[in-house]
């Protein structure tokens, strides 16, 4: 990755960089900590009368104004919920920085196994196939996934003053592998009041003026045991008014409180892709009373605020439109990149998946930064059973930083909602040469699975000259073995 400490931009790359990989690295230890998370998971979390009716929702979930969502009260069975309660965790013990690095009214603890066995379980729970199948039986979006490193969620609470302006969600995650689809909010408030602000608020278009927007605009209770559902498009708006409590429930350490879950899927309808971009904020728009104060008095304040408004928004408009045309842009690149560097190197009867979207973080040429990846899919008719690398940790004009740490290589196997660990191995670092090494696969992977190799190495890498990165090694060759699938060869002596 980048890791170079060369000028202050390179720390700054190096500190994007490093975060981008963080999803990468997760989604590997946390299968590898916590076991499949398709196999043996906790059930019976949610609620036995939602599970049994969830298909009977999709009609009032697609059909919902201004975008696809639905309410769910008693989401969870009611004790679940109850505990999920008790264990919150204290505001002190999650993230409460803000974007600026300062403290904030807001925290956020994604590391839902740390704290406690309740949470380990929920963990577990809405990575299992029951979980993902119940929402996909609401939602009709098929093939959910679930990111376990929860980047983004896990506990959200809002302090007195907290405000959540309107906005829409980035729309991939961090590694671009998934769209992402779906915000499941599940909330944990007793006794909230509809004057404590905090209410979730769905808008159609909050570039128009409030009276405009009213016709779609939905206002949602965030109440005990109350999930909050909707898809996650380019034109999801939401957000809540700031929390204004009374000053007896301020002293006795009330606060808003939920589950943030997001949910992904592989592919999207391309009448709703977009290109990468990240979460895309807008400032309310002037009240009425700054209207009027305006067309009263142009010395007045608050038409100097209006007026500011009316500059900044379409600045920010045209900000979006110039991320999403230059991540277009960078697409294209990425795609001449990969098939001319990982593509000539992964040889078998599979293919990158996806060449559009990448393959690896920030992989520009052959080498493998410290944290990378790429996909394959078996092309029809055959199964991997095995996938034989050669790496060369030998072409770096300088001693090898790597040499004596370990080199950790694992395949996940992805079908349906189901992700799983298909076969893993660590290799000794060298100072030159190459190292050739297999990784069985435990379970055939046949053309509706996709497999994704992910390396990781030490932080500290090789740097090249001026090349801020961390480079690991170099990808000489990755080979998959297969043979026929076991209908192919069926069709075979069909025709004999």
């Amino acid at each position: 990755m980048f890791l170079g400490v060369h000028t202050v931009q390179d720390v700054h790359r190096r500190k994007t960089a490093v975060a981008q990989s963080v999803l990468v690295a997760a989604l590997a230890e946390g299968l590898e900590a916590g076991g499949d998370l398709s196999v043996d998971p906790p059930r019976g979390l949610l609620n036995d009368t939602f599970l049994l009716n969830a298909r009977d929702l999709q009609p009032q979930f697609t059909h919902a104004e201004p975008f696809p969502h639905i309410s769910i009260d008693n989401f969870m069975k009611h004790e679940v919920a109850e505990k999920l309660l008790q264990d919150f965790p204290p505001f002190e013990s999650a993230n409460n920085l803000n974007e600026f690095g300062k403290p904030g009214l807001k925290a956020i603890q994604p590391d839902l196994r740390s704290i406690s066995p309740a949470y380990v379980e929920l963990w577990k729970y809405v990575c299992s196939v029951e979980f993902l199948e119940a929402i996909s039986q609401v939602t009709d979006i098929r093939n959910l996934l679930c990111d376990p490193t929860f980047f983004g969620g896990g506990t959200h609470e809002n302090k007195h003053g907290q405000k959540l302006d309107t906005h829409i969600d980035y729309n991939y995650a961090r590694d671009k592998r998934w769209h992402r689809r779906l915000n499941v909010l599940f909330y944990l408030n007793k006794r909230w009041h509809p004057e404590w602000g905090g209410r979730i608020e769905l808008s159609k278009d909050p570039w128009a003026p409030p009276q405009e927007d009213a016709k779609m605009h939905r206002v949602i209770d965030v109440g005990f045991n109350r999930a909050v559902i909707f898809a996650t498009s380019e034109y999801s708006w939401h957000g809540f008014k700031k929390v204004q409590l009374p000053a007896d429930e301020q002293a006795a350490g009330t606060s808003r409180k939920l589950i943030s879950l997001y949910l992904y899927t592989r592919n999207r309808p391309p009448s709703e892709t977009a290109p990468p971009h990240s979460t895309q904020y807008i400032p309310d728009h002037p009240s009425p009373t700054s209207d009027r104060a305006c067309q009263l008095s142009r010395s007045d304040a608050s038409c100097e605020l209006a007026s500011y408004h009316s500059w900044v928004r379409p600045q920010l408009t045209s900000y979006f439109k110039g991320e999403v045309e230059q991540s277009s842009i960078n697409l294209r690149l990425q795609a001449a990149v990969v098939e001319a560097t990982l593509g000539s190197r992964v040889h078998g009867e599979v293919k990158l998946v996806d060449k559009a979207a990448g393959c690896g973080q920030n992989l520009n040429d052959p080498w493998f930064e410290t944290s990378a990846w790429f996909e394959v899919r078996p092309r029809r008719g055959h199964e991997v059973h095995r996938v034989n690398y050669t790496i060369d940790f030998g072409s770096i004009p300088f001693v090898n930083r790597l040499a004596g740490n370990m080199v950790n290589v694992r395949v996940l196997a992805e079908s349906g909602h189901s992700i799983s660990v298909a076969g893993s191995a660590s290799v000794l670092a060298e100072r030159s040469g190459t190292r050739s090494f297999s990784i069985p696969l435990k379970n055939a992977c046949q053309r509706q699975c996709v497999l994704t190799t992910f390396f990781q190495t030490p932080a500290e890498g090789n740097y090249v000259g001026s090349d801020v990165r961390s480079l690991a090694f170099l990808l000489n060759s990755a080979t998959f073995v297969s043979t026929p699938s076991r209908r192919r060869l069926k069709l075979q002596d069909n025709f004999k």
